[in-house]
């Protein structure tokens, strides 16, 4: 008897020819064969001397059946996860490799790390071998992609999304439309922390948290006062804002400030909208605007001009005076040409007042008719001015 495919050695002697057959089919010449059972057979072994005497002998081969290892059904598991292996279909058991080497057990428990194929061999009650393996995978937990912890502004909404399965499932249900889905838009009242369970194809499964944390909105507002002068518009504003941590204030006139309380200038005959830009923490913020249309000094300032003067040293109308309010005395600007157009005065060139002397040579000027320029800022007055003595 033998083990189903052991190979066998028959050695035959005492003949110098010999013949093998098995059911009266040659298979050998030699004295020596070898086979590889495959089945149960008798094999006949024909013989032949000096003498040519035949002789025969026979062997009745009885192949044994091997044993058939069985292996437990589950051979996958999630990385972390542990899984029970069990082996029958025999009497005996030797695993041959990896952390199993050396081991008899029928069934244990595994917890490996990475994908392994376990061979083990298999003896039967006939005392036949057979060798086998189980393949076991280790499948890795999904890859969970999650939106970062988040800040938004009280009553804003918050996009929540996760990815890297083919099950979700969230806690608390808070805010929530449902339980399961990779991506929504929810409207927190307060603050909270989120856990979402995440399941691949495989079944493994992996976690993990965000949060939604909730920053205070500011309110922009503010008051301001202005005056006019000769540099303009010069405006003070003053910041009421509320909850409020950062400030730029944008004039509308291409300059800025992060200053609380600016001052600011603005040009005659301008329009422009200012705006004051307020925020909590870099994260909320708030604008407040203002339409703001400057007038031009002619629409609100009256300018008296004389259009004689006799200078003649009794004090009494002696000068040409420009009577403006006082804010922009500083900013009066003119000139005075006689009639054939040669000026004879210029504020910017001579701070006295004309009182009917050539001012370029000190000469006194002939009685007559004589032109100005008069100029304030943006707003500008032309006239005749007749000297008399």
């Amino acid at each position: 008897s033998v083990c189903y495919h052991d190979t066998v050695l028959f050695n035959a002697i005492n003949s110098t020819s010999f013949k093998w057959s098995i059911a009266n089919n040659p298979i050998g010449v030699n004295s020596i064969l070898q086979l590889e059972v495959d089945t149960s057979f008798i094999l006949v072994v024909e013989g032949v001397d000096t003498n040519n005497c035949v002789n025969f002998d026979t062997v009745n081969i009885t192949a044994l059946e091997l044993p058939v290892p069985l292996f437990s059904k589950d051979s996958s598991l999630c990385i972390g996860d542990s899984l029970v292996v069990e082996v029958s279909g025999g009497v005996f058991y030797e695993w041959t490799n990896h952390e199993l080497t050396g081991s008899t057990d029928s069934i244990f428990t595994l917890i490996p790390q990475a994908t392994k194929t376990y061979n083990v061999i298999v003896t039967g009650g006939n005392t036949c071998k057979k060798e086998d393996s189980i393949l076991i995978t280790v499948n890795p937990l999904p890859l969970v992609g999650l939106m970062s912890d988040t800040i938004i502004c009280e009553g804003s909404s918050a996009k929540l999304w996760v990815t890297g399965g083919m099950k979700y499932y969230w806690t608390p249900s808070t805010f929530l439309p449902n339980n399961n889905f990779n991506v929504t838009q929810i409207y927190p009242t307060s603050p909270i922390l989120y856990k979402v369970v995440v399941e691949d194809s495989n079944g493994c499964i992996d976690s993990s948290n965000t949060s939604i944390s909730l920053n205070i909105v500011p309110e922009s507002n503010y008051s301001y006062s202005f005056i006019s002068s000769c540099l303009g518009f010069e405006v003070e504003f003053k910041d009421s804002s509320i909850n409020a941590d950062s400030y730029k204030w944008i004039f509308g006139d291409g300059t800025f400030s992060s200053d609380l309380n600016p001052y600011h200038v603005f040009d005659f005959n301008t329009q422009v909208k200012t705006s004051l830009v307020v925020d909590n923490n870099g994260i909320c913020f708030d604008t407040l605007s203002t339409s703001f249309k400057w007038q031009k000094i002619g629409d609100f300032i009256d300018v008296l001009t004389p259009n004689i003067i006799t200078p003649n040293g009794d004090g009494i109308n002696d000068c040409f005076e420009v009577k403006v309010p006082v804010e922009f005395e500083d900013c009066v600007e003119y000139d005075i040409y006689n009639r054939w157009g040669l000026k004879v005065y210029d504020t910017r060139d001579f701070k006295t007042d004309f009182c009917g002397f050539n001012s370029y040579n000190n000469q006194e000027l002939s009685d007559g008719t004589y032109y100005y320029t008069l100029q304030i800022k943006d707003y500008q007055l032309n006239g005749f001015i007749s000297i008399i003595r």
